[in-house]
């Protein structure tokens, strides 16, 4: 029989969960949250923030993302001059901070990108073999089956088409 939602354990396991964020609210090492609550060792402390940031804490995690914000903010509120005179430490450090507030508002999620020919059509594809030992020829093959083009006045340029033209 599974473990009830209202077990003593869980309640108890839910209260370290919300104290461990508290602590990292407050800006508490991993270790110090680990070594007050009596985890092994700072992967319980971040195992239980991350609990308490994903599961019925709602509330004290949105707090937790907002106060995160606004220190990343403070950072660049810091830093932004000397960034903007070319300190290459100040730099970095806007970089780190926007990446971070990026991070926090999920705005660094991949991008979904599909590919297809024209009209929304498959896109068509064939393969040639070529005989390399004369590159003339081969050059000339390509370009009758129309996925290469050379631009006139510029020797070295050649132009791969990706499109497949029937």
């Amino acid at each position: 029989m599974a473990e009830s939602k209202l077990s003593p354990r869980r309640l108890e396991a839910i209260q370290k969960q919300e104290s461990a964020l508290g602590l990292r609210m407050a800006g508490r090492t991993w270790q110090e949250i680990a070594d007050q609550l009596g985890y092994a060792n700072h992967s319980g402390a971040i195992a239980a923030v991350n609990s308490a940031l994903t599961r019925t804490l709602q509330e004290p995690a949105e707090h937790y993302r907002a106060l995160n914000i606004e220190r990343l903010t403070k950072v660049l509120q810091v830093n932004w001059r000397a960034m903007l005179g070319r300190d290459a430490d100040a730099t970095k450090f806007c970089l780190q901070a926007i990446e971070g507030i990026n991070k926090i508002l999920g705005l660094n999620a991949p991008s979904k990108v599909e590919h297809s020919g024209v009209g929304g059509e498959a896109i068509q594809h064939e393969v040639l073999t070529l005989d390399a030992r004369n590159i003339t020829d081969a050059i000339g093959a390509l370009t009758e089956a129309g996925v290469l083009r050379l631009e006139p006045g510029r020797e070295s340029t050649a132009i791969v088409d990706a499109i497949h033209t029937p």
